[in-house]
């Protein structure tokens, strides 16, 4: 089975509630609100901060691209509470992205969006348990975290609960419950869960053994270009 690792890979999602726009959500779709958006942020606004950053994160809106303001920027909405805010600024202080490298300010973060149910930021989160990342190692925190993520339908982090469910890894060794995680994420199109899939109704390990099925999901995930499934449809 194939697991994955902390990787850069973080989006900071405004979702707003089906109702006419406010001027902040208006500031989020166009660069012609800029000022009125700096105004709002300014002001305390945390949506509004948190687009600001992401416009000096990448240089949109005619701002000159600045890394560091943008870091300045995540931890005014990070400290208003807004979880991708909180999220972003972690992934940046473990990256040392704007920010010196720091683990446990990383960490620190991460939690703070997690127990606001961010479900990648409990993801990496309990990868950072798990490994002692920035924190003490704890095993049993990680699957905690893990399960939170999974129960949100975060698929890497049921993939990876998968994994230590199928290995008996801080929880009891349970074959179909793994299969039933790998099912999950598979079905939303995670390669790497799509080839654990196919795995276990190769072996028959959680499922009844099935060529076909597991034809079909080395199909999956050799179509979105993972190697492994790649050789185990070439093996059959």
């Amino acid at each position: 089975m194939r697991g994955t690792v902390l990787c850069l890979a973080f989006v900071c999602v405004l979702v707003g509630a089906a109702q006419p726009a406010t001027p902040t959500e208006h500031a989020e779709k166009t660069c012609s609100s800029l000022d009125q958006a700096y105004e709002l942020a300014q002001n305390g606004d945390a949506e509004a901060q948190c687009w600001l950053a992401r416009q000096y994160e990448a240089g949109l809106c005619g701002l000159c691209k600045d890394g560091p303001l943008a870091v300045v920027w995540f931890k005014k909405a990070a400290e208003a509470g807004r979880a991708e805010a909180q999220f972003a600024l972690g992934i940046r202080c473990f990256f040392g992205i704007g920010v010196p490298q720091d683990l446990a300010q990383a960490v620190y973060w991460l939690h703070k969006a997690a127990l606001r149910n961010h479900a990648e930021a409990q993801y990496r989160l309990a990868g950072c348990l798990e490994d002692g990342l920035g924190t003490s190692a704890d095993k049993a925190a990680g699957v905690f975290w893990y399960t939170r993520s999974a129960e949100l339908g975060y698929p890497q982090a049921q993939n990876m609960l998968g994994i230590l469910c199928i290995k008996g890894l801080g929880v009891t060794r349970d074959a179909q419950a793994a299969a039933q995680w790998f099912q999950k994420a598979a079905m939303q199109g995670y390669a790497t869960a799509q080839f654990n899939l196919g795995c276990s109704y190769e072996k028959g390990e959680g499922v009844d053994k099935d060529r076909e099925k597991a034809l079909y999901w080395y199909g999956k995930a050799a179509r979105q270009g993972d190697a492994d499934a790649q050789a185990r449809l070439e093996a059959f």
